[in-house]
């Protein structure tokens, strides 16, 4: 799951890294929302399987979790 969310944010980083509003650039909103909210959405069953391995909620969270990537 950490490889995926390296992915997400290189996708993002090549396809639309910034945006331009006249002569001005800004990092796009999308690199920012693949780097805080894929970390949101990897960080929790990442460190589940780190604390709790083979239990069922940790299954549980890594099938909900690869379901919202």
């Amino acid at each position: 799951m950490l490889l995926q969310w390296l992915a997400m944010v290189l996708a993002a980083i090549w396809i639309s890294p910034r945006v331009w509003s006249g002569s001005e650039s800004h990092i796009h909103m999308h690199v920012w929302a693949a780097i805080f909210l894929g970390g949101a959405i990897t960080l929790p069953p990442v460190a589940l399987v780190l604390v709790a391995p083979g239990r069922a909620v940790t299954r549980y969270t890594i099938a909900v979790c690869q379901m919202l990537t």
